[in-house]
Order: C-alpha cells, then sequence, then structure tokens
C-alpha cells in the first residue's frame, strides 16, 4: 500500500512540475513561495526538527535568529522548486548564465 501511495505522490509532483514549467517563470515562482509558506505554516514537525538543529549547529545564537534562518531556507525551497520546473526547458545559454561558479 505505502507503495502504491509513494507511486501516486510521484506521479503528482510530476504533473505539478509539468505545470509549472508551462507557466511563465514569475507566475511559477510566486505559486511555489506561497507553496511554500503554507508549508511552513502547517508543518509544525518538521519547524520544531530545523529549530533543534539549528540550536545544535548555532549554539550562541539567538532563537529568533535559528527561526528567521529556518523560514528563509522553507521559502528557498519554493525558488529552488519553479526553477527545477523550468530546468527541462531551458536551453543550454540559460542555463550557463544562471551558474556560476568559484
Amino acid at each position: 500500500m505505502k507503495v502504491l501511495l509513494n507511486g501516486f505522490i510521484y506521479v503528482l509532483i510530476r504533473f505539478a512540475f509539468l505545470g509549472l514549467s508551462l507557466l511563465p517563470y514569475l507566475v511559477s515562482r510566486t505559486l511555489c513561495r506561497v507553496f511554500a509558506r503554507c508549508i511552513w505554516a502547517m508543518d509544525s514537525k518538521h519547524r520544531r526538527i530545523g529549530m533543534l538543529n539549528l540550536s545544535f549547529a548555532f549554539p550562541d545564537s539567538p532563537p529568533s535568529w535559528h527561526a528567521d534562518v529556518l523560514r528563509r531556507s522553507f521559502y528557498q525551497l519554493g525558488n529552488l522548486a519553479a526553477e527545477v520546473a523550468r530546468l527541462p526547458r531551458m536551453r543550454r545559454e540559460e542555463v550557463i548564465s544562471k551558474v556560476t561558479y568559484e
């Protein structure tokens, strides 16, 4: 049963990414940001885990800093989803213009 559920979730995510890839980038990014904010608001379990991990990694930083970093990390996942959805349709030159490395 769990394999079937995982398969269904996978197909659902693939269709969502296909839909995002067909939208203009700014619309796609906005939708993903809104979705990330909804997940942030609803997913108390992972907020607790993230806060605990940040408190271990940065014990001298105040809890307000941990919360801000964690919230921005969730929001960044929304931006990442919009970028990943567009990746298969991007031209090589467009990808190269967005990638930086040191």
